[in-house]
């Protein structure tokens, strides 16, 4: 029996199916969103945070993410070692003096106003601090990388990646990963 497109959209949100996703998925699925997206990403943080806890490098003629102070909570899930830092409240950056002066510069001529989390669009807030403005990043999510699930088709297979507390301790260049094209690289140390 056909349906009618009208009686369709009339059916579909009474039998509408919702599929359960797992989260650790999900949360693949949407950095490799962010990593696809060319305009980058926008987050939002404080001066304050921005240079006493996040490390900047230049290389190449472009800013990069080198880490951040992991004790500094409001910085949890924001930056990846790797992504580029493109503009700084809308201004281009490419060194840290750059990136330095735009963050002073806004600071001094900014009076902060409460924003509410829905009128910021859909940047990430960290928090409210009705003392300090928040800075808009944008940053290009990991410009170089490509997000991969290893997914075991049947209970028990072998991935051929050994994790020990989080850390991959061992991973034969034979092991299950092979035929999608993991390959290990052997650590080479400089003399």
């Amino acid at each position: 029996m056909q349906i009618n497109s009208k009686v369709k959209q009339f059916l579909l949100p009474q039998y509408e199916v919702r599929l359960l996703i797992d989260p650790f998925y999900a949360g693949i699925m949407k950095l490799q969103k962010e990593i696809l997206n060319p305009g980058g990403v926008e987050v939002r943080a404080f001066a304050s945070s921005l240079l006493s806890d996040v490390a900047f490098v230049e290389v190449d003629g472009r800013l990069w993410v080198a880490g951040w102070n992991q004790k500094c909570a409001v910085l949890h899930g924001l930056f990846h070692v790797g992504d580029e830092v493109v503009l700084v409240n809308d201004f281009p950056v490419s060194t840290i003096s750059e990136l330095t002066k735009a963050l002073k510069s806004r600071r001094l001529a900014y009076r902060f106003r409460w924003s509410s989390e829905q009128s910021l669009g859909s940047s990430r807030v960290l928090s409210v601090d009705p003392t300090e403005p928040l800075h808009s990043i944008r940053i290009r999510r990991l410009p170089h990388a490509r997000a991969l699930i290893a997914c075991r088709q049947y209970t028990g297979q072998d991935l051929g990646i050994t994790f020990e507390n989080g850390t991959n301790v061992d991973a034969p260049n034979d092991g299950g990963q092979a035929p999608v094209g993991w390959r290990i690289k052997v650590a080479t140390t400089v003399a």
